[in-house]
C-alpha cells in the first residue's frame, strides 16, 4: 500500500500544467503550446504570468489517509516565496514565432501528509518541479508551420517515514529519509498544416532523455538501509499528433477545438554491474481535448487531459484526469486576465486495492498582448 500511495502522490505534481496545443494555440494567449509548430499560428505577442493553488485528499481503498497541497502558496514549507511560479514570453513575426516558458522563482511544490495508515506514525512526501520550455516555429505561406521544441524538467522528491514496512524480510519497524532527483530533457520536431483556412492537422516526434539519483538513510528493524546511487541514463521517443479547428476572425466571435495525443513507449535501462539503479519509464498515453469560444474579448474555455500509465512488468494501472474550466478577458492588444477552476484526480489501481489523490483549486493568468 505504501508504495502505491507514494507513487500516486509523487506523480500528481507532474499533471498540473495541461497543454492541449499540438496543432493550434489556444485563444487564451497565456497558455504555452506543447508542439512548437502550434506557436506559429499565434495572433500576436504576449507576456504573461500564471499561478495556481490546489488542495485535496488522499484515499486508499475508500478510506481517507492524508492530504495533498500543490502550487504556490498552497501550504507546505515556510520557504515558499511567490504565488506566481511561471512566466511566458511569446512573439509572432511575419514568418517566425517563438515561446519561452519558465519558473520565475521556486519550482511547483507538492506536499503530501499521510496520517491515516495503520501502523504508520509518519509518512510525508515533498516534491518540487522546475520547468523550462523553448518553442520556435517557421511559417511557410500561412499553410504550414514547422516547429522545434526543447524542454527541461528538474524534479525532486523527499520522503520522511516512520512505521512498519516490508523491505524483503517481513514487516518491521522502519525509519528513513530519502531524496530523489530526476532531470528530464526533450527535443521535438513538429509540423502543423492549415487546410481550408480553418482546419489544422499536426504531427511530430520528441526524443526524451532522463538522468537522476537516489539517496536514503535509515533503518529497517536493526539493519541500516543506506542507498546513494545514480540511475542508469534512460531515453525514449514520443510520438504526437493533433487535429484542430479555428472558426472566426480575431477580435470577433471565434471558436476553437482540438483533439491531440502523445504516445510514450515503455523504456527500461539496467546496470548489470549493480553500480547504478535501474531506470524505468512506463508506457504512457496522454489525450488532450479542448474547446474555447470568444465573443469579442470575452473568452470561455474548457480543456481536459487524461493520462493512462501501464506499469512495467505488472497489470497495475494509473489514470490521471485534469480538467480546467474558466473565463477570461483576452483582447488582441492590452491587459488579459483569465481564471480557471482546476480538478485533478489520479487513481492507481493495483491488486492490493486502489488509491486516489483528488485535489482541486484554481489557476490564474495575467498577461499583456501586443
Amino acid at each position: 500500500m505504501l508504495k502505491k500511495i507514494l507513487l500516486t502522490a509523487f506523480l500528481v505534481c507532474f499533471a498540473l500544467s495541461a497543454n492541449a496545443q499540438i496543432a493550434t494555440p489556444q485563444l487564451d494567449s497565456g497558455w504555452h503550446t506543447y508542439g512548437g509548430a502550434a506557436a506559429g499560428w499565434r495572433y500576436g505577442n504576449t507576456v504573461a504570468i500564471t499561478g495556481f493553488s490546489i488542495t485535496g485528499k488522499v484515499e486508499s481503498d475508500g478510506t481517507e489517509v492524508g492530504d495533498v497541497n500543490s502550487g504556490l502558496p498552497a501550504g507546505g514549507p515556510e520557504d515558499r516565496e511567490s504565488p506566481i511560479p511561471f512566466a511566458l514570453a511569446a512573439f509572432r513575426g511575419e514568418s517566425l514565432a517563438g515561446e519561452l516558458y519558465s519558473n520565475l522563482q521556486d519550482g511547483v511544490k507538492t506536499d503530501v501528509e499521510l496520517d491515516g495508515i495503520a501502523n504508520v506514525n509518519k509518512f510525508n512526501t515533498y516534491t518540487e518541479g522546475k520547468k523550462l520550455r523553448v518553442n520556435l516555429a517557421y511559417v511557410i505561406g500561412e499553410t504550414l508551420s514547422i516547429g522545434l521544441g526543447y524542454y527541461k524538467h528538474d524534479d525532486t522528491k523527499k520522503e520522511d517515514f516512520d512505521g512498519l514496512a516490508d523491505f524483503g524480510g517481513g514487516f518491521q519497524s522502519t525509519v528513513f529519509e530519502s531524496d530523489e532527483e530526476l532531470t528530464t530533457t526533450g527535443t521535438s520536431v513538429t509540423a502543423s498544416f492549415r487546410l481550408a483556412e480553418v482546419f489544422f492537422l499536426a504531427g511530430g516526434m520528441e526524443n526524451v532523455n532522463q538522468t537522476g539519483s537516489f539517496k536514503r538513510e535509515g533503518t529497517y528493524g536493526a539493519s541500516p538501509i543506506p542507498v546513494d546511487k545514480d540511475y542508469v541514463e534512460n531515453s525514449w521517443t514520443n510520438t504526437m499528433y493533433g487535429l484542430g479547428v479555428i472558426i472566426g476572425d480575431p477580435g470577433e466571435t471565434q471558436f476553437r477545438a482540438e483533439y491531440s495525443q502523445i504516445a510514450s513507449p515503455e523504456s527500461e535501462e539496467k546496470d548489470d554491474s549493480g553500480q547504478k539503479l535501474t531506470s524505468e519509464h512506463a508506457k504512457t498515453t496522454t489525450t488532450f481535448i479542448s474547446a474555447e469560444v470568444k465573443f469579442g474579448d470575452f473568452l470561455i474555455g474548457y480543456q481536459t487531459e487524461t493520462e493512462d500509465v501501464a506499469e512495467i512488468g505488472s497489470e497495475d494501472e494509473e489514470e490521471t484526469v485534469l480538467t480546467h474550466v474558466g473565463i477570461g478577458w483576452v483582447p488582441l492588444e492590452g491587459l488579459a486576465v483569465s481564471l480557471y477552476s482546476m480538478n485533478n484526480k489520479k487513481t492507481t489501481k493495483k491488486d492490493s486495492g486502489d488509491s486516489v489523490v483528488h485535489p482541486s483549486g484554481w489557476r490564474l493568468f495575467i498577461g499583456y498582448n501586443f
